[in-house]
This record gives structure tokens, C-alpha cells and sequence, in this order.
């Protein structure tokens, strides 16, 4: 059973501490919280979209499919792509444990 992108996107927004400042709070929203917010999203949406259309890839193609090829070069010099690598790891361990929870629970 596949994780659906809503839960996807809530566990990838708490992991990484993006989940935008609860009303009343008193806690500001920066603009670095909105693009770190952006980023992660715009990853997570990406992952599922290339997870639904290739099944059962390994976490190495989901993350070569959904970050680029250059990663690792790129990542270097670009922060952001350094927490798009991260990201797409940490989703791919996500739904497949969430997968083998789900199958230890039914049986």
C-alpha cells in the first residue's frame, strides 16, 4: 500500500521543520521558512510523481529520477539541492517502512 501524497508531504513538512507557525503562536514566519517550505514540497511532489509512474524503483533511481543526475556535483555548491538529496532519501525510507509497518500490522 502506497503512502498517499498528503501524508508524504505532512511528514516530509515535519521532519524538516517546515510546517508553517501555528496562529497565535507568536512565532514569525521568515522568508528562508517559506522557501525551505517551497523546496520541500516541490520535492515531495516530484518524488510521488516519479514513484507513481515507476513502482518499486531503488532508493538510488528514485532519487537519480527525481533530483538529477549531477547531484552529488551540484549539491556542493548548491545548498538547495543538498536538501533536495536529503529530502528524496528520507521520503523513499519513509514510504518503505511505512510499507513493511503495514505489512507486520496485517499479519
Amino acid at each position: 500500500m502506497a503512502v498517499s501524497k498528503a501524508d508524504l508531504e505532512l511528514a516530509a513538512l515535519k521532519e524538516f521543520r517546515c510546517l508553517p507557525p501555528v496562529a497565535g503562536s507568536g512565532r514569525k514566519e521568515t522568508r528562508a521558512d517559506r522557501i525551505k517550505r517551497g523546496r520541500v514540497l516541490s520535492v515531495t511532489a516530484k518524488y510521488h510523481k516519479v514513484m507513481a509512474e515507476n513502482p518499486g524503483l531503488s532508493r538510488e533511481d528514485a532519487q537519480r529520477l527525481t533530483v538529477g543526475g549531477l547531484r552529488i556535483l551540484l549539491s556542493i555548491f548548491f545548498p538547495w539541492v543538498a536538501l533536495a538529496v536529503t529530502v528524496t532519501l528520507w521520503l523513499w525510507d519513509y514510504e518503505h517502512s511505512s510499507e513493511n509497518n503495514a505489512s507486520v500490522e496485517r499479519e
